[in-house]
């Protein structure tokens, strides 16, 4: 297989009008012959960089993902192509798996990118609320979230909002985190 990816390699030089599915094929012999899985993660990047459509790529970084196998660098390639094409869901389903290794405060600018897009470009009022709730336990002083998860609360499409909201509410009343004046501050709200 060694032989194999010279020969691509040399071809990517001598049929630079099909380079792209040349280093296709040469990303799937790294990845699943020779095991040089970083190699293969690297011309995975680059057929997305020269075209950010290419079919057999992204196919091949979705299934991998799926499969477990190294979610956080193959989400952050996919990433930015869900961007361009406007992909919003699968965009929220990278940032959720860049969510995975991020310390709390860093999570912040994540989940509110998540709301966001499934807020206004979903229109998804029942999945930005649970990216609201999120914000709200990683950042309970901020007021914008809080009107965002009562405006989100009272709509139709969030079932059992106001519930939700109350529950929610109750869990920081009886934690010790919070001085008295913010729990004072909450139960003025419900």
């Amino acid at each position: 297989w060694d032989k194999m990816a010279s020969v691509l390699r040399r071809e990517l030089d001598l049929m630079p009008e099909d380079a792209l599915n040349v280093k296709y094929e040469l990303a799937e012999v790294e990845r699943t012959k020779l095991n040089h899985f970083d190699e293969a993660v690297g011309l995975y990047a680059d057929i997305l960089n020269e075209d950010a459509n290419h079919v057999a790529t992204i196919s091949t970084l979705e299934s991998l993902i799926s499969e477990g196998v190294e979610r956080h660098k193959l989400a952050a390639i996919l990433e930015p192509v869900y961007k361009q094409s406007e992909s919003h869901e699968k965009v929220c389903d990278m940032l959720e798996i860049r969510l995975e290794t991020l310390d709390d405060m860093d999570k912040i600018p994540v989940w509110q990118e998540i709301y966001d897009i499934r807020h206004d470009a979903l229109d998804d009022k029942a999945l930005a609320f649970n990216a609201a709730v999120e914000l709200f336990k990683l950042d309970p002083e901020n007021e914008t979230v809080w009107e965002n998860l009562e405006t989100l609360a009272a709509d139709e499409a969030v079932e059992s909002g106001y519930a939700r909201l109350n529950d929610l509410y109750a869990t920081i009343e009886t934690d010790d985190e919070h001085n008295d004046a913010w729990r004072y501050a909450i139960l003025r709200r419900r």
